[in-house]
């Protein structure tokens, strides 16, 4: 479960995402998963099945990709759009930082 606010959007929670690596060949020091994330949603927090904070959202695949043309500007005859990239959940690849727990 992710909860944030991106590309200036209301709240967003995100439930349907999966983890595809766990980070165990990097210390445990972050891990990836598959989360339908945007820009923006940076710094959101990443939360397990029992609701406690595991992670923060530091990084993440391309947001828009261009379709039918250039999408540069400089063609208007050749001029493309741009689509949210769909990424299959087995190709998940935003990165998330994982919080250690504070015990009192």
């Amino acid at each position: 479960l992710m909860i944030g606010f991106p590309d200036g959007l209301p709240a967003k929670v995100e439930d349907g995402g999966t983890v595809t690596d766990t980070g165990s060949l990097n210390g445990y020091e972050f891990f990836t998963a598959s989360t339908d994330s945007f820009g923006g949603n940076s710094g959101s927090g990443v939360f397990d099945e029992s609701g406690t904070m595991i992670g923060v959202l530091v990084s993440g695949a391309t947001d828009y990709v261009c379709i039918g043309g250039r999408c540069d500007g400089q063609d208007a005859s050749d001029e493309g759009c741009y689509v949210v990239n769909e990424l299959p959940n087995s190709a998940g690849r935003e990165g998330m930082t994982y919080v250690d727990r504070i015990v009192p």
